[in-house]
């Protein structure tokens, strides 16, 4: 209460929990907890935003793009606490552990984040995103810690080889070619077929620190005209240009923004990253960063999500209802916005590996 009101009360009058996400407490979930103090005889409203996060099995290791504990101790170390300008995170008031697996953050409600962003909010998220990344090149100036994703487009394609494994049974189904006809499922399989050499390339790049979630659901204009960006659970080293990936192919991949305006998207929010490059004092070569860019937007929102739902696609009914319970939206209109958006995945893919092309016959 005192970090909230800014005073410490003499009384809490009440506190009520509701559930933004999540089912209980003990499974985890998010929650938005809200009530009234008293101090002096006065009256204060708060509000604050508990998350918890339970341990899973399959996530206990450092080097899971998963791993289940990692915003938690980005959080306690002070990692979030003292950012490059650019970019803020939440403020945490508390990091517990009741229990040796479950976790709890206490931290700052920053309200709702809108369905919709404009193409402006995108452009200024982007400029953000690049005076943040050009803060964290330099030799040393990445963080260390071991608990970071280290690996994220390794690791994400990783956990879902079994699934693009499968792709050429799944693209022959009716139902995938209506969002990815046969050439384009061939471009796909094309793309996964070089993964090494693409996220080997990606390796080379120049280093920053990542958000790798920074899509538009993640991000909020805060009243000092900062950028807040939510969820921290991927955070780790990357190419510079990477957190570009998920901001634009990961807005389109979520319906935060329609397909068909993934073009302008693009260009708007390039041109802003650069600029924030600039304004950061980095000189590199921008080819870099449009190639950390492409990279992952194909690979993460195009090779893995046009495999996602091609297997949900090709499943009985209930896949399919759990695809439209998942965008909120009828399964027309999801096929119809992954029609549209996927030859842009796959042309972004494409690029790099001309890139690599290029490198290799030294063109």
């Amino acid at each position: 209460m005192r970090q909230i009101l800014g005073f410490a009360p003499d009384e809490v009058l009440d506190c009520t929990a509701t559930a933004l996400s999540g089912a209980s407490a003990l499974e985890g979930g998010v929650y938005r907890v809200s009530g009234r103090a008293r101090s002096n005889g006065n009256e204060s409203s708060w509000t604050l935003i508990l998350k918890v996060v339970t341990k899973q099995a399959a996530f206990d290791d450092h080097d899971s793009v998963n791993y289940w504990k990692r915003e938690f101790l980005a959080y306690r170390e002070g990692l979030l606490t003292n950012l490059s300008p650019g970019i803020i995170a939440p403020r945490c008031y508390g990091a517990q552990e009741p229990g040796a697996d479950l976790t709890w953050l206490w931290l700052e409600d920053v309200g709702l984040v809108p369905a919709r962003h404009t193409i402006s909010d995108y452009a200024r998220f982007a400029y953000h995103l690049g005076l943040f990344g050009a803060g964290y090149t330099g030799e040393g100036r990445v963080p260390g810690y071991p608990w970071l994703n280290r690996h994220m487009l390794h690791g994400w394609l990783d956990e879902w080889a079994t699934l693009l494994d499968r792709f050429p049974v799944l693209m022959t189904h009716p139902a995938v070619g209506a969002f990815l006809p046969a050439q384009n499922a061939q471009r796909l399989l094309e793309l996964w077929k070089h993964r090494e050499h693409l996220t080997a390339a990606l390796d080379r790049l120049a280093r920053t620190f990542c958000h790798h979630d920074a899509f538009g659901g993640n991000l909020v204009r805060h009243a000092s005209g900062k950028t807040i960006a939510l969820d921290w659970e991927f955070a780790g080293p990357g190419a510079l240009g990477e957190d570009l990936g998920p901001l634009i192919g990961g807005s389109v991949a979520m319906f935060a923004v329609d397909a068909t305006d993934i073009e302008d998207l693009s260009r708007t929010c390039l041109d802003a990253y650069r600029e924030g490059l600039f304004d950061g004092r980095w000189r590199g070569e921008f080819d870099s960063v449009n190639r950390a860019f492409d990279t992952s937007a194909a690979m993460r929102f195009g090779v893995v999500w046009g495999a996602w739902l091609a297997d949900l696609l090709s499943a009985p009914a209930g896949a399919k209802d759990s695809l439209e319970a998942f965008y909120h939206r009828p399964l027309p209109e999801i096929i119809e916005h992954f029609r549209v958006a996927m030859p842009w995945f796959l042309d972004r893919g494409g690029d790099a590996l001309n890139f690599l092309n290029s490198d290799s016959t030294g063109r």
